[in-house]
Parts: C-alpha cells; sequence; structure tokens
C-alpha cells in the first residue's frame, strides 16, 4: 500500500497523471486514487475538483477468480454528467485490453517451487574466508567445510566471540568451471581476529529476494535457478552476487530432507 505511478506525457491522449494505491485486502481487494493535470502545470491538487479512483475486486468462483476493474468518480454536476456517460465508451477498450493482459499474466505465472519473497536484510559481522572450487558438489562439500573448520579455529585461537545467526557462505565469482566464495560464521561486532586469511567482514544488507530451500545441498542450483526467474517475472532487478545461509547443521541432522538453506539475492 502506498505505491504510487506517476506519468507525464505530451501526447494529449495521455496527459499527465498519478495512480496511488491505497487500501489492499489480500486476495480480494485493490482501491487506487487517481488524478490528471488538466492545465499541463504537473499540479494534480486543483482546489474544489473531486479525482476519481478505481479498484479492483477479486471475488473466487468455480474454477477460477473474477476480476472486476472500477472506475469511479463523486462530485459530478450539471453538464459533467452527460460526459460520464460517455466514459464508458472511452475507458471500455483499454479496460477490457488491460484486464486480458492481466488474465494472460496470472494463468502464465511460473509454477514457483520455492517459498520466494523480497526481505529487508540487516548485515552480519562475520569472520570470512576465501575459497575457491570446482562445481563439483563433493568437492564444494569438501572444500567448504575445510574452510568452515579453519574459520573455527582461527575464531577459537583470537578469543573472538560467536554472533547470532548461521554459516554463510558469500559468492564472488562465478564460471562454467570453478565457484568463488567466502564462508563465514557470524561473530560479534567488536571481535577480532589474528589470522593472515581469516578476516572479520559484513554480510551484504538492504533489498533482497530470499528463497527458502528444503533438501540437500545438490538442488540448489535449481532453487537458484528459480529465484532469477521470479526476479524476471516479478520486474526485479538483480544488482550483485548471491549468498546462502545454512540454517540446518548437517552434523546434528542426518536427514537431508528436514535441511534448510535460505538464498539470497540482492534487488532493486
Amino acid at each position: 500500500m502506498g505505491a504510487k505511478q506517476i506519468w507525464y506525457s505530451s501526447d494529449e491522449n495521455v496527459g499527465n497523471g498519478y495512480m496511488e494505491i491505497t487500501e489492499v485486502r489480500e486476495n480480494a481487494f485493490v482501491a487506487m486514487d487517481m488524478g490528471f493535470d488538466q492545465n499541463n502545470n504537473r499540479d494534480f491538487t486543483d482546489e474544489g475538483e473531486e479525482e476519481p479512483t478505481a479498484s479492483f475486486i477479486l471475488e473466487e468462483t468455480e474454477g477460477g477468480t473474477k476480476v472486476t476493474w472500477t472506475f469511479d468518480i463523486t462530485g459530478v454536476s450539471g453538464f459533467e454528467k452527460m460526459m460520464v456517460v460517455g466514459l464508458e465508451m472511452f475507458l471500455g477498450p483499454p479496460y477490457e485490453e488491460g484486464l486480458a493482459a492481466l488474465k494472460e499474466r496470472v494463468e502464465n505465472r511460473p509454477n514457483f517451487k520455492a517459498d520466494i519473497s523480497l526481505q529487508e536484510v540487516a548485515a552480519i559481522t562475520y569472520a570470512g574466508m576465501a575459497v575457491t572450487t570446482s562445481h563439483d558438489p563433493d568437492e564444494i562439500a569438501q572444500a567448504m567445510g575445510d574452510t568452515y573448520g579453519q574459520i573455527m579455529a582461527a575464531i577459537t585461537q583470537s578469543g573472538a566471540t560467536m554472533g547470532e545467526g548461521y554459516p554463510l557462505a558469500v559468492t564472488t565469482e562465478y564460471s562454467e568451471t570453478s565457484i568463488g566464495m567466502i564462508c563465514g560464521i557470524p561473530v560479534t561486532e567488536e571481535s577480532t581476529i589474528d589470522s593472515e586469511v581469516v578476516t572479520i567482514r559484513q554480510s551484504p544488507e538492504g533489498a533482497a529476494l530470499r528463497a527458502i530451500h528444503y533438501g540437500s545441498y545438490n538442488n540448489l542450483e535449481a532453487t537458484h535457478e528459480e529465484i532469477n526467474q521470479y526476479a524476471g517475472y516479478y520486474g526485479y532487478e538483480i544488482t550483485g552476487m548471491p549468498w546462502e545461509v545454512y540454517v540446518t547443521d548437517p552434523s546434528m541432522e542426518a536427514d537431508t530432507t528436514k535441511w534448510i538453506t535460505e538464498v539470497y539475492y540482492p534487488v532493486n
């Protein structure tokens, strides 16, 4: 709610205007305020003039959903009433085209298996170490296991304090033959590390798409592909490399179907 779109156009059939979402009831209703710049001065606040509103009304029907797109205006009097009567002829065709486009988009939505959502992510302080490996799952597991072991040893030897959160891996490079990453273990902000290869770092922060992956690490590539597809479908721009957070400790849970991994991609 509160999302707003403003447009300016020299085309007299388009003009200047705005739409702002003012109410949302999930899977039921969306209401919008609208404004039009009649004098081409980019001012949408003409005093004493009622601005129109629009809404999408969703009704569950047998085998689908009925969508009604409304255009409402109040405070109309005199000759303006005759103008309103002709609105259906003017608005009808573009409304029908818009509803048809909405129907096509919804019905062609990919079937996303992962639980994907937009998150505002806070930075995490962690002790990290760089590692590069091939795409072979066994080699990745071996390399990451060895790297986390060295990080834990450095944390212990330095007297650093473990922080809240789970082990993570931030991708730094990706090619057809190799993957570069920074493996990390959270520590407190005031921690220091006495090591040439393990350093204190900050994880990415800000807006990110998060996918929750259930199961073996061997299937993580499919979740990465799905989150990229999700970003494309919903118009998100991926702005950097992904990172993974390993919620489940494999040494504490042998059943891979119970493993949980969070996959993040920074976006605009």
